[in-house]
């Protein structure tokens, strides 16, 4: 098992070898300090500092002073969590095809229940709009669930096993077994990068973080991924406000992305 130490260590082997790729600016990483997180899954940070998570089948969202909880036992275990608009919040229910909107004290906005499809992947995409992946159509759609209607849409069947979706409201990300697949609000593919990995995170519309085993790759949608070469864990990661999060063994170390 990898000590904290140990990971400090190689996190800082990270900023010396993102210096290595000569970008326009050098990168490198500062440690901040870690806490500890009593968590099955970690789901990120958002702007304002607040850490969202699971326990127990829980969804939590813990601020500097205050901790919020919602749970559902009817919906059965949650699939995945969005937390890229703070505001509307989503949790889906893959079992039960469900998609709960939630505000920024997890009360309940909006329960969608897809009755008619079966939708596999569900993240966040613009004001009252979410990215849903119709598995009976094999197909990415961009969903507006104020006017239950769909603005837009790839060809049927052609995003093929996608394990992992990820949005903005101008990107979605999808994870296959050996393909990142980027398209636009217009169901238009933009970009395929060809290769396989466990995990990735959003560092904005360009740029992505991503670990295959123990290496970590930074993905530039214009350059492809550039190897970082380091070998630590991480079971979930989040970046915001230039601070890279790592989950791991029941902690967050938390550093600050310096750039010059």
């Amino acid at each position: 098992m990898l000590t904290f130490e140990t990971m400090k260590r190689r996190l800082i082997v990270l900023g010396f070898l993102f210096c290595e790729f000569a970008f326009a600016q050098t990168i490198n990483f500062a440690f901040l300090k870690e806490i500890p997180l009593n968590a099955d899954a970690f789901f990120g940070v958002d702007s304002f500092d607040n850490n969202y998570y699971s326990l127990n089948n829980v969804f939590y969202k813990t601020t500097p002073t205050k901790t919020y909880q919602y749970q559902n036992l009817a919906l059965g275990a949650i699939s995945s969590v969005s937390i890229y608009n703070p505001l509307e919040l989503v949790v889906f229910y893959k079992d039960f095809n469900t998609v709960i909107i939630l505000d920024n004290t997890l009360n309940e906005i909006e329960k969608l229940h897809f009755l008619n499809e079966t939708i596999s992947l569900v993240a966040k995409a613009g004001k009252n709009q979410l990215w849903l992946y119709n598995t009976d159509n094999q197909q990415l759609e961009l969903y507006d669930y104020q006017t239950k209607s769909i603005l837009a849409k790839t060809q049927t069947q052609s995003v093929l096993l996608p394990l992992d979706l990820k949005g903005t409201a101008n990107l979605a990300w999808i994870k296959t077994n050996d393909h990142l697949l980027v398209y636009n609000n217009y169901g238009t593919m933009v970009k395929s990068f060809p290769f396989k990995f466990d995990n990735f995170t959003l560092l904005n519309d360009d740029e992505i973080l991503f670990n295959r085993d123990s290496d970590f790759f930074l993905v530039d949608n214009k350059q492809g991924p550039i190897p970082l070469k380091t070998s630590f864990k991480a079971e979930a990661t989040s970046f915001v406000n230039d601070k890279l999060y790592l989950f791991f063994n029941k902690r967050i170390f938390i550093y600050h992305l310096l750039k010059n």
